[in-house]
């Protein structure tokens, strides 16, 4: 049936894959249970992180570990794992469109008056580019960007 170091393999994918699921019901958990997110946040974050010091990482993780830096509000380390997911996967437009959402978020948390949306700009339009040529029609979070930018427009932002 196959040699023990195809079952050692197999183990390692299922362990992965065990602590990849987990990882995520553990963020889930954190948007269902608001007063007790902070916890559940850290759990997601210990077992995804855990799975990519040991290098096993997929887009899905690395994006996941992005969101999660996000709602934290710690910025700076949700643009690093983006920039780094963006480097991995070049050709794909959820770096971008991450990107592009974390600049929102950074830039509100400025005075009106300090405020620069075009690095949001720029990470939107390599989205919109890479998303066209992904061949995805169905993006809800493309559509609120979209409407983000022409609000962004219409208030002479950009």
């Amino acid at each position: 049936l196959g040699c023990p170091s195809n079952m050692a393999q197999v183990s390692v994918w299922a362990g992965n894959l065990h602590s990849e699921m987990l990882g995520d019901a553990y963020a889930r958990k954190a948007v269902a249970s608001p007063q007790q997110s902070e916890e559940y946040y850290t759990k997601a974050l210990d077992e995804f992180w855990d799975l990519y010091k040991s290098g096993y990482s997929t887009i899905q993780m690395m994006e996941n570990i992005a969101i999660i830096y996000q709602q934290k509000n710690a910025i700076d380390e949700a643009e690093k794992m983006l920039l780094l997911m963006k480097e991995k996967y070049p050709g794909d437009y959820r770096a971008d469109k991450r990107l592009a959402f974390l600049e929102a978020d950074r830039q509100q948390q400025k005075p009106n008056e300090q405020r620069d949306y075009d690095s949001m700009a720029a990470y939107y339009k390599e989205a919109v580019i890479l998303y066209q040529a992904s061949g995805e029609s169905e993006d809800m979070e493309m559509e609120q960007l979209a409407n983000m930018m022409e609000e962004l427009k219409k208030g002479g932002w950009l």
